[in-house]
């Protein structure tokens, strides 16, 4: 759905005010995920601000979906996931006969549309789920002994793209090793 300019930048200011409030730096992106945020059936490559609005929510995988596109792998969204706006620029040129619109020979639409991260759907089939040369890392038998004998060891979570220690909660939550450069990065 078309929205006026003034519309869309208040949706994508209000977004990264909202990241910011939660402590979220959205430039700067902490670990290696599976390349540059992108859209799985095109394959195009996100650019400008859609790659900060993208790259900060912090997924494995920063692969992306219209919820039309979900609908026509036969996939869902999981219940209480929210999509994220990703901006879309145009230029539409004027045709001959047309009035020139305050003297410009094209007219510029600014759009946005809401994309899912896969990590937010089910039932997408897993062949269409393009496969990421990650880095084959090993663990290191001596880190995990001293991990399994810690006194009052804290539960490790391995999900998602952060690295945080939850003092309330006493977690420990860990991207996936496979998203690490090598091993002792990952330790």
């Amino acid at each position: 759905q078309a929205k006026t300019k003034g519309d869309v930048f208040t949706i994508v200011t209000n977004r990264i005010i909202e990241l910011l409030e939660k402590g979220t730096i959205p430039w700067k992106q902490p670990w290696k995920s599976a390349g540059p945020p992108r859209n799985m059936i095109t394959g195009r490559t996100y650019r400008g601000l859609n790659i900060l609005l993208l790259a900060s929510l912090n997924y494995t995988t920063n692969l992306f979906l219209t919820l039309k596109q979900i609908n026509e792998l036969g996939g869902r969204v999981k219940k209480g996931e929210h999509s994220c706006p990703v901006v879309f620029w145009s230029q539409k040129e004027q045709k001959e006969g047309e009035e020139k619109e305050n003297g410009k020979e094209a007219k510029r639409i600014l759009r946005y549309y809401s994309v899912f991260n896969i990590e937010q759907c089910v039932d997408i089939p897993e062949n269409k789920i393009p496969e990421y040369p990650l880095q084959a890392i090993d663990s290191i038998q001596i880190c995990d002994a001293v991990i399994d004998h810690m006194p009052n060891k804290p539960k490790i979570k391995t999900k998602g793209s952060e690295a945080f220690y939850n003092p309330e909660k006493d977690f420990i939550q860990m991207p996936p090793m496979k998203v690490f450069d090598n091993s002792e990065s990952y330790y």
